[in-house]
């Protein structure tokens, strides 16, 4: 399955936090949805708007983890399921309602982003049974990965 989902969208919608903590409840998400790609063998896109004038500000990890930065995050959601040969085995994380219409049309399949928060939730409460520490592992991204992102998310932080 391929799961693409509107970045900001969900964070927006998920996570309390302040403007000025805006790199770190990117890191926590994508932390988990590496943990979610690990436990249930997908690939997820997420896709972030950005000041950027092109498609060209990609970020990508080895383990099914792509994070996109572009200039309107609507439209590349649109274009990938547009353009994908399997629509049917796509799943859309949004609540804008222009993207959903749009890819509800072409046949996609579509979550809210409490209704993929709580697939990620799941996964977590039952690794807490027996972990002590309630925060996702990082384990799962190489310490040259971790550092990738931080660097990414800090450039991008510092745009913003």
């Amino acid at each position: 399955m391929h799961i693409i989902i509107d970045g900001y969208n969900f964070i927006f919608r998920i996570y309390n936090f302040k403007y000025t903590e805006l790199q770190k409840a990117r890191e926590r998400f994508l932390l988990r949805l590496q943990n979610y790609i690990e436990k249930k063998k997908v690939r997820i896109e997420v896709v972030f708007d950005s000041q950027e004038n092109e498609y060209s500000s990609t970020v990508s990890s080895k383990k099914g983890l792509k994070v996109v930065f572009c200039q309107d995050a609507d439209d590349y959601i649109r274009e990938i399921v547009n353009n994908s040969q399997r629509k049917a085995s796509i799943l859309v994380v949004s609540e804008d309602e222009g993207i959903l219409r749009d890819v509800r049309e072409c046949g996609v399949k579509i979550k809210s982003p409490s209704e993929f928060d709580m697939l990620l939730n799941k996964g977590i409460q039952k690794r807490r049974k027996f972990l002590d520490d309630e925060k996702p592992s990082p384990e799962s991204m190489s310490e040259g990965e971790v550092s990738t992102w931080l660097e990414e998310f800090s450039q991008r932080h510092q745009k913003v």
